[in-house]
């Protein structure tokens, strides 16, 4: 039995912990500085307007123009599909002459269904457009013959030579650095292969100038056809102050596309 000496002083050590352990708690939770930024003054210079990515000049890169049909047609509503992908403001009109955009506020690229462009007229106001260094894709082209008649257009494709309209390649050679991958060789070798093949393997065979930068070109089993002859699939040339993107074939058409303008959109951009 304990006396009441004993049961007072285990009763007072008792307090005296107590004490100690929630002085010590209130005391940390009272002056502690928790909710104090140390790098606050820091953090608020580095969000000023001007030090972000959310700039005007960033805006005007987002935004991006589509001649043609953006509903009616795959391509435009693969252009659609990856414009709200990427989070891009897209302006779209039927034809180039619609067109209102601010000569001064250039648009990230203007992308061209060829189906809605009138060449005859269009090809000037597109080489205008280079002199301003406005970003051109062409997610298809028109019709061989009427490349082979417009010089224009030529020089804005950077085509010198068009071998034929239609030509049998084996398959398609995709070089390095374009799409997420190396190196790829796409061909059919066997009858099962083959029976799966849905590679377009009949493409006009355009020629392009020696600057020019392949990213795909068609594969053909005649080896006495240099590299730089191949024909060429999807490719970019340099006018003036611009880059012209170019697409020979329907690769545009379904979610292939997707991938190909965001490839295009990083050789503009190091950010992409």
């Amino acid at each position: 039995m304990l006396s009441r000496r004993k049961f007072l002083t285990i009763t007072g050590v008792m307090f005296v912990l107590f004490f100690m352990f929630q002085f010590s708690n209130v005391t940390k939770e009272k002056w502690n500085d928790y909710g104090t930024n140390e790098y606050e003054k820091t953090q608020k210079q580095g969000t000023e307007k001007k030090d972000t990515l959310h700039t005007d000049e960033q805006k005007k890169r987002d935004l991006i123009v589509y001649i043609g049909d953006i509903e009616g047609t795959n391509v435009g509503r693969v252009v659609a599909e990856w414009a709200s992908y990427t989070k891009r403001e897209i302006a779209h009109y039927m034809s180039l002459s619609d067109c209102k955009a601010d000569t001064q506020d250039l648009p990230e690229a203007v992308l061209l269904d060829s189906n809605y462009l009138d060449l005859k007229g269009d090809v000037q106001t597109l080489l205008e457009m280079t002199e301003k260094g406005t970003n051109l894709i062409f997610c298809n082209l028109p019709e061989t013959a009427v490349i082979e008649q417009e010089s224009g257009l030529q020089e804005l494709l950077g085509i010198t030579q068009i071998k034929t309209e239609s030509t049998q390649i084996e398959g398609v050679h995709l070089f390095e650095g374009f799409l997420l991958g190396g190196s790829m060789q796409y061909y059919a070798t066997t009858k099962k292969e083959k029976k799966k093949q849905d590679l377009e393997l009949n493409e006009p065979w355009y020629v392009t100038h020696s600057g020019t930068k392949h990213y795909m070109v068609g594969m053909k089993e005649d080896t006495e056809v240099d590299n730089e002859e191949l024909p060429s699939l999807i490719w970019r040339s340099s006018v003036r102050k611009s880059k012209i993107f170019a697409v020979n074939g329907d690769y545009m058409e379904d979610s292939t596309g997707l991938g190909i303008l965001t490839a295009f959109m990083s050789e503009l951009h190091d950010y992409e």
